[in-house]
């Protein structure tokens, strides 16, 4: 299951472009830390030094990491902690390429929609920690910019796949790869595969949600017009 590991021009800028958030009135504060991963574990592990100056959000609020990387943000019951990548450190990467830079605090859970939604995520955490690794990056780069691949069913993901990625994954010394919106067209379910593709890349990718990547049947409003992007 793909729950708070999923879920963005730098890398750094676009860590909150990707995400839909729906921050009310706050009822808890999330604290935690971003910490140096010394040995690549993704915890927290005595020994590891905090990150000091580290943007970290709930969406509407941006605060930074003190002296001991350590940050407190207030949520409400469904709100998403991101981190902002600082230059020289890398967040890291899931099976997928996805980078694992936010966590999805959602108590009860996404509504019953047609396509999947977030389940229940249970109490705030009493920490809800960042790993960063330390890496070289140099102010010049490439990047790869996709923009509206929308395909409409499983044999199109294929084409996507044949006549684009492969493409893209011959491309050498690529830093990142942004999807631009539209990763499908209205069927939610294509998300999946979709994920299952890209991983071919080989490098980190962001996918910034479209608006034929919404709820747009069951959606009541804004507010909950991304839960399927969010559960992938």
């Amino acid at each position: 299951m793909r729950i708070c590991h999923r879920a963005r021009l730098t890398a750094s800028l676009l860590t909150g472009a990707a995400l839909i958030v729906g921050t009310a009135s706050a009822q808890e504060i999330a604290t935690g830390i971003v910490f140096e991963d010394l040995n690549g574990n993704g915890l927290h592990d005595p020994g590891e030094p905090g990150v000091a100056g580290v943007a970290v959000s709930n969406g509407l609020d941006v605060v930074l990491t003190d002296d001991e990387g350590r940050y407190e943000l207030p949520v409400d019951g469904d709100t998403i902690i991101f981190v902002r990548k600082p230059s020289g450190w890398a967040v890291p990467l899931d099976e997928d390429n996805l980078p694992q830079f936010f966590y999805i605090h959602k108590p009860e859970g996404g509504p019953d929609f047609e396509f999947p939604t977030v389940p229940p995520t249970g109490p705030l955490p009493e920490s809800i920690s960042f790993p960063l690794e330390r890496v070289e990056e140099s102010n010049q780069f490439s990047i790869i910019g996709l923009a509206d691949p929308q395909p409409r069913n499983y044999e199109q993901v294929l084409w996507v796949e044949d006549k684009v990625v492969n493409d893209m994954a011959r491309q050498e010394d690529i830093r990142f790869t942004i999807v631009h919106g539209d990763i499908v067209h209205n069927d939610l379910s294509l998300l999946e595969p979709w994920i299952d593709m890209a991983r071919n890349l080989g490098h980190p990718i962001y996918n910034v949600i479209g608006n034929h990547d919404l709820n747009l049947a069951d959606a009541s409003g804004p507010e909950d017009a991304g839960e399927t992007f969010q559960y992938y």
